[in-house]
Order: C-alpha cells, then structure tokens, then sequence
C-alpha cells in the first residue's frame, strides 16, 4: 500500500474512534441527567453510597427497569381523598407523639404502595430490630417513582430528626 492511502485510513480510523467517544460520552451524559431528574436527592445519595459515578447509576438504573416491570395503578379518588385525610391526622400527632406518627405513616405508606399495586406483602420480615426502621429494598422500590418522599425517610445532614425510639437527635 502506498503512504497515501494509509494516512487516509489512518485518519478515518481517528475520525470513527472520536465520533465513538462523542457518542458515548454524550449517551452517558442523557442517562446521568435522566436519573439525576427522575430520582432528585436520592441520585446523589445512591452515588455517595455506592462510592462510584457508575455504579450508582447502575443502582438507579436497575431500580427503574424493575419497577417499569411492576403493574402500578393510580390510586381511586376515594382512596386519595381517605389517604391524604389519614396523612394530616398523622401529621398532625407528629409533635406530640412522634413514635405513634412515624408508626402510623409507615402503616400509611404501605397501605398507599399496597393500593397502587407495589409488591409490599413480605416487607414486614425485612424490617430491621428497630420498629419502622427498614431496609433498603422497600426504600428502594418506593423511591423508584416517588422521589418527592424521600425527605421523609431520609432528611438532609444537620436537620432535626426523630428517631423511631422518639429521642431527637440533630
């Protein structure tokens, strides 16, 4: 081959190879801006827990793919109307009885998941020795969809909070 034609492929495989690395880094930057917008908070809390860019994107990746596999309904005008009714009630005992609040709102959360077709019937057997303390797994599946509850499991560092043993801590 002459010197001619090598440079010509030489310089197409440079061209191949930088489009590639447009391509791919421009995918990666639509799927990071994608779970940054679907998950909110709980993007940038997967990441620090998973330690890696990459693998916490995996994390939400996999949540979202199983929860697209989940039959969810939306909830009947009723059933909102009766949810949202409980939610204030429960609310409104937060400040004199935190531990019975926290104890009412997990009920509450899982008769909502249960209603909107969310698989919650083996939750209880992962609960951790604390009550209303859970795992990772009903976090996770939770915060598939509903990114907007987090700051009720998972309050930013230095805010006040109430421990389900009903002691403050900050």
């Amino acid at each position: 081959m002459d010197q001619h034609l090598l440079t010509i492929i030489a310089a197409f495989v440079v061209i191949v190879a930088v489009v590639a690395v447009i391509v791919f880094v421009a995918i990666h930057k639509r799927r990071s801006q994608n779970l940054r917008a679907r998950f909110g908070p709980e993007y940038d809390r997967v990441v620090k827990q998973a330690g890696d860019l990459h693998r916490g994107e995996d994390v939400l990746q996999f949540r979202t793919k199983r929860r697209e596999k989940l039959p969810i309904v939306a909830l009947t005008l009723s059933d909102r109307s009766s949810f949202m009714s409980r939610w204030v009630g429960i609310q409104s005992r937060f400040v004199d009885d935190p531990r019975g609040a926290v104890s009412l709102a997990d009920q509450l959360v899982s008769e909502v998941m249960k209603a909107r077709g969310y698989p919650v019937g083996d939750f209880e057997q992962r609960r951790l020795p604390q009550a209303g303390t859970f795992v990772v797994r009903k976090f996770e599946i939770k915060t598939s969809g509903v990114s907007r509850m987090l700051p009720l499991y998972f309050p930013k560092e230095n805010s006040t909070t109430c421990e389900i043993a009903g002691k403050g801590s900050r």
